[in-house]
């Protein structure tokens, strides 16, 4: 049975258990060892001319943020700067937010991929601010079946409140 094979019984097991996140999650540095083998001595211009074997997860979702398609490759050179850059998952989230937010600001973002990828820290500092930006500027709408503040004087008006909107008789939003 080849590797690949031996993978693919590996995934179909994981999903039959409904532990396809998990199996993403354990197969993530593996797919990072799809960076052509020697790549290291390449020129850059190699690098950026040939593609890897295939992408991870955490490519597909970056590139998702520039309207790349699942099954366009990255090249050796974006593949191993991202890799070098080792993003944690909050890092990910908070940059698909400001790249993805519709309300752009007057912050500039970058349009290209591989901008971004040399760019990585500056850009995560720009997202920071925008994230505090936007958090302070937008107003908390209360529901208008909540009650004050002041109608909670006691745990049991917060228990009754609270068995009336999972018995529905209070509308959720």
């Amino acid at each position: 049975m080849t590797k690949e094979e031996k993978l693919e019984a590996c995934r179909k097991r994981f999903k039959e258990l409904g532990l396809d996140e998990s199996y993403r999650r354990l197969m993530e540095p593996v797919r990072k060892s799809s960076l052509p083998s020697g790549w290291k001595s390449w020129s850059v211009r190699k690098q950026k001319a040939t593609r890897v074997q295939a992408n991870t997860e955490t490519m597909v979702l970056v590139g998702g943020w520039f309207k790349r398609r699942e099954t366009t490759l990255w090249s050796v050179y974006e593949a191993a700067t991202l890799e070098h850059i080792q993003p944690s998952e909050d890092e990910l989230d908070l940059m698909g937010r400001y790249y993805t937010a519709r309300d752009k600001g007057d912050l500039y973002r970058r349009h290209d991929l591989e901008t971004l990828l040399n760019n990585w820290n500056g850009e995560l500092d720009r997202a920071r601010m925008w994230d505090e930006r936007t958090r302070k500027t937008q107003v908390s709408q209360p529901h208008p079946d909540l009650p004050r503040k002041s109608e909670f004087e006691d745990g049991r008006q917060a228990a009754d409140y609270l068995s009336q909107c999972l018995s529905g008789l209070i509308p959720s939003e």
